[in-house]
């Protein structure tokens, strides 16, 4: 009776969904509440990738956890990034390619983190092919995956990819996925090693500001995967602009501000992220209506596009371009301050000053020094 009950709930809940991303959350998240993980994590693989790239997260929460979740939130990234070593990342390599459910209910001898005390890894196929893997994590000594735990954790993996393919997304969902990705990664890194510094401390100190703003994990998750491909459409503007030492003509700078639509095109293409897609194509709206691409104002603006905006300004400004050299803080915070109203929702302002004088950034900027 219990495992019909189980079986059903998977179904039922699985049913309700309407996009592949809600699907993947999905899944990570029922492994902490139906299973003993610690933590659920969905991984994409593929040939294109020599690491396996994180999709989604979920994270079990107990209630004396809520009450402090600063430092709860602190423990967790310091756990997930001593579980994500080599060790794990060869083991989900092996599962896609064995394309067979992994149980392993005590971690004695397969190197893996001594944080992980048991695991469970299960190849998620669309098209007859391993999409990706979800990784199911016990970091709690004596609670152990049971084989009960892998045919539960199976069967809904399963239903999960058929129903994906069901929704039709994407014509060619993982060969357009995985190969634009991963080529537009590539591509855009090796142009300019200013564009991945300077994403990566856009992401981070957006993510910062929209916790303290009080956003959803899976707005924090959208955030952290815009964040780090909000400028991948640079990748369609020339070098001899991107990279251009002086001051930019009208022209150039017209073709400059094409790059959110190239970005929200090429995230397009990736098919499971439409919420990602808009940040993209928003992030150089401004408060007063007169940014661009759409002059949108005030809240027509996405919320997460608002966040982002303040984040990419300040890392703009602090930093070496090619154009010019980093401004001091005490500018860049006054103008960020007179931006109030008129580049920027003036909540997020006020929040990421707060933040600011706090020293909540430190780490973002010590780390990338």
């Amino acid at each position: 009776v219990e495992e019909l009950r189980v079986l059903n709930r998977i179904m039922t809940e699985l049913m309700s969904l309407n996009t592949g991303s809600e699907v993947l959350n999905h899944i990570a998240e029922m492994a902490t509440l139906i299973t003993p993980a610690s933590r659920a994590i969905f991984y994409a693989v593929s040939e294109s990738f020599n690491t396996p790239f994180e999709l989604t997260e979920a994270v079990r929460r107990s209630k004396e956890n809520s009450e402090n979740q600063s430092v709860v939130d602190e423990e967790e990234a310091e756990i997930k990034n001593e579980i994500f070593d080599p060790a794990l990342s060869k083991l989900i390599r092996d599962v896609a390619v064995d394309e067979t459910p992994l149980l392993i209910v005590e971690n004695a001898s397969h190197g893996l983190s001594d944080r992980i005390q048991s695991l469970m890894g299960i190849p998620l196929k669309i098209r007859e092919k391993v999409f990706g893997v979800l990784i199911a994590v016990s970091t709690i000594e004596n609670q152990r995956f049971s084989e009960k735990d892998l045919y539960y954790m199976t069967f809904m993996t399963q239903q999960a990819a058929y129903l994906v393919e069901n929704l039709a997304l994407y014509e060619n969902i993982y060969e357009n996925l995985f190969s634009t990705l991963s080529a537009l990664v590539k591509t855009v890194e090796a142009r300019d090693a200013y564009t991945k510094e300077h994403s990566n401390r856009v992401k981070d100190t957006a993510i910062i500001i929209a916790k303290a703003y009080g956003c959803s994990k899976e707005e924090v998750d959208v955030l952290d995967f815009a964040g780090r491909l909000h400028d991948i459409g640079k990748i369609g503007i020339r070098d001899d602009i991107l990279l251009k030492p002086g001051r930019l003509t009208d022209a150039e700078y017209q073709k400059i501000k094409e790059h959110p639509l190239i970005g929200e095109s090429i995230i397009g293409q990736l098919g499971l992220w439409d919420r990602e897609k808009k940040i993209v194509r928003h992030h150089h709206e401004w408060f007063d209506g007169s940014g661009y691409p759409d002059g949108l104002q005030r809240e027509e603006i996405p919320i997460l596009a608002r966040i982002l905006s303040v984040a990419d300004a300040y890392d703009a400004m602090v930093s070496d371009r090619a154009y010019r050299k980093e401004m001091s803080q005490k500018e860049v915070l006054e103008i960020i301050r007179s931006g109030k109203d008129v580049q920027f929702d003036p909540r997020i302002v006020d929040l990421f000053l707060s933040l600011q004088e706090e020293d909540k950034f430190e780490q973002v900027y010590r780390s990338s020094e």
